[in-house]
């Protein structure tokens, strides 16, 4: 008898991550072309603007990078395709279920402050809506198939972004 093959393969949410981060990353790029061909519009005191997004450049980095460091601990979850709630009690994913999203976020609005640039703070905006309205609630609703009960329990205890 042939076994069934599983819904979503192993990649599907990896591919969704990685598509969505192109898609923000884009939006960086098409705000850039904005800023340098269309309009000009500074938000902050360049001062301000520095230091803040400076700050947020670091923070996203940061995040991201924790984030990653963790995946490795998931191995077991991704292998089995068993979710326990205990095994994202530790790490980001302990305080946001898309802290991976949240960080790059947090890093291309800080790029966009620290360019002063209002079109590269909209564009960021809009992908980080797409992000959030298309990818995550695809990869969610991913999960929920894949892990049933324990990831509901999991979206239960864990907030979405903070």
């Amino acid at each position: 008898m042939e076994q069934q093959k599983p819904k979503f393969n192993i990649g599907t949410i990896t591919h969704l991550t990685c598509y969505s981060t192109l898609i923000s990353f884009g939006a960086l790029v098409v705000g850039e072309i904005i800023d340098l061909t269309i309009i000009s519009l500074p938000v902050f005191p360049s001062q301000i603007a520095m230091i803040l997004g400076g700050l947020l450049i670091v923070l996203g980095t940061l995040l991201s990078t924790w984030t990653h460091s963790h995946g490795k601990d998931y191995s077991k979850v991704r292998k089995e395709h068993k979710l326990v709630v205990d095994d994202l009690s530790h790490g980001p994913y302990r305080f946001s279920r898309n802290p991976h999203h949240l960080g790059v976020g947090i890093l291309l609005v800080g790029i966009a402050i620290f360019v002063n640039s209002l079109a590269l703070i909209i564009t960021t905006t809009v992908s980080a809506l797409i992000v959030n309205f298309f990818f995550i609630e695809k990869e969610e609703k991913i999960l929920h198939e894949r892990h049933g009960h324990s990831f509901e329990e999991y979206k239960s205890k864990t907030r979405k972004w903070l």
